[in-house]
């Protein structure tokens, strides 16, 4: 009987010690505004790396570019620069060539050179296949903004390549240069960067809309990458490992082993934590995912403030008076007078809205000239989808019509 009591005490002090310890992480909730340190020094150490280069990009190109001799095929005024002769350490290539304008640049056209920097002219629309591949001393990469496709394996095996940004144009020469991939690019091919083990970071636009397969592959030096893209390819980031992942999209499609063996520090995405963390099997994350969105099931209703993550939820309540949330359509989710309430409505995905959510935007228009300093736009999305019960009875009841 004694022993049975000391064995009770214990048990009642380890209750006790327990629940000190909840009560502790109770009272000191996280409420330090989302850390944009990542990418503010990514974008810092970005432009300097621009800055340098188009300082010894305007000395080297007057004593090379004389020598150099490019390859082109044309079709009625437009040239696709196929080789070169003579490649110069900072390559330059000419908007025009002998009246013609160049407008892509062709497989296999620079593949082994030995440049350090590249810029490509205003009007390239194209990178065709390995285009630069195995360039082994490419540090620097400057693209058009117009640029629309970069084609399978581009910049594949650039093992010094640190940084790809778009060109700001003062008449005719490079004055200038985003952190911000081409607001045109719309197209990635597979393995388009993989084996890049120096790139540092990437930021693309809203127009791209998928990552292909093993674009990141074995990319292990990224302090940030920011993706609009709601569909990635299989082994896209196998054995990658970025700093700061800020997915700025809820995924929909993701390939086998799309995360297999990655790893990152941090992760902002646009939709649930439940969700983001069933997508990307294979992720390693250190200090967790920071959800702005929700998920909801199909005719379900409650209170957002229970669905959203808590981390956001503390520190809507540490950073905001307003406490009422609205989406975009209704007809996907009703939210009630309150502002937190919720019907969904029927299966899709609404933007999110929240004084807060402003607030992260506030300084992050990526087309303002201080876009490069600022943060990207984050949005907030809530998915709404069917239950596995709720498809079992679609699935049924489809299948007993069509019987």
């Amino acid at each position: 009987m004694k022993k049975l009591k000391h064995i009770l005490a214990l048990a009642l002090c380890l209750c006790i010690a327990l629940s000190a310890v909840t009560i502790t992480r109770a009272a000191e909730p996280k409420t330090d505004m989302l850390d944009t340190q990542a990418f503010t020094a990514y974008a810092q150490k970005a432009r300097q790396a621009f800055t340098q280069a188009l300082e010894r990009s305007s000395a080297a190109e007057v004593e090379a570019q004389g020598s150099v001799k490019f390859h082109y095929v044309t079709q009625g005024s437009e040239a696709m620069i196929s080789g070169v002769e003579n490649c110069p350490g900072v390559l330059s290539i000419p908007e025009t060539i002998d009246g013609y304008t160049v407008v892509s640049i062709g497989d296999e056209a620079f593949k082994n050179k030995s440049m350090y920097e590249v810029y490509l002219p205003r009007a390239v629309r194209y990178v065709g296949i390995s285009a630069f591949a195995s360039c082994k001393n490419l540090h620097l990469a400057v693209l058009p903004d117009g640029l629309k496709q970069i084609d399978h394996n581009a910049f594949d095996d650039c093992p010094q390549l640190s940084y790809v940004g778009t060109a700001i144009y003062a008449g005719s020469y490079v004055s200038d240069v985003s952190i911000y991939m081409p607001t045109a690019l719309d197209y990635l091919g597979v393995c388009a960067f993989c084996d890049c083990p120096a790139l540092v970071g990437m930021v693309f636009r809203q127009n791209l809309k998928e990552i292909p397969e093993y674009t990141f592959a074995r990319c292990q030096s990224m302090e940030v990458l920011v993706s609009y893209a709601d569909t990635v390819g299989r082994g896209a980031f196998n054995r990658s490992s970025i700093d700061l992942f800020m997915q700025l999209n809820v995924l929909k499609k993701v390939g086998s082993a799309a995360f297999q063996n990655a790893e990152t520090i941090g992760v902002l995405y646009s939709g649930s934590k439940a969700q983001f963390l069933k997508k990307a099997r294979g992720l390693t994350v250190y200090d967790g995912v920071y959800a702005l969105g929700a998920d909801v099931q199909y005719k379900s209703s409650g209170k957002l403030s229970n669905v959203i993550d808590r981390e956001i939820i503390n520190e809507i309540r540490e950073y905001s008076t307003v406490n009422a949330f609205s989406c975009d359509d209704a007809s996907v989710l009703r939210i009630g007078a309150d502002g937190d309430s919720y019907e969904a409505g029927r299966v899709g995905q609404t933007l999110l809205r929240h004084p807060y959510y402003d607030l992260l935007n506030e300084y992050s228009d990526p087309d303002d000239d201080s876009a490069d300093s600022g943060f990207p736009p984050t949005p907030a999305y809530v998915t709404v989808s069917y239950a596995w019960w709720q498809q079992l009875i679609r699935v049924l009841l489809f299948g007993w019509i069509w019987y």
